[in-house]
């Protein structure tokens, strides 16, 4: 039976939103930009921290791990 990639990759100690959101779209073989407009955020806002495109990473991040 094949196996498949995670849907998201793992978070590990010493993560940061600067580390993780490149390793998430490189999981779903897109550009991190890309996967900022997938999340209808500007990258640039979610790099600079802004509550707003945060709050949409959130909530994609737990549409795809759910929680636990």
């Amino acid at each position: 039976m094949p196996t498949f990639p995670p849907l998201a990759p793992a978070l590990v100690p010493r993560d940061s939103m600067l580390s993780y959101l490149p390793r998430l779209a490189a999981t779903k073989g897109v550009s991190t930009a890309d996967l900022c407009y997938d999340m209808k955020a500007a990258c640039r806002r979610v790099l600079n921290f802004e509550d707003e495109p945060l709050a949409a990473v959130a909530e994609f991040w737990w549409t795809i791990v759910g929680a636990d």
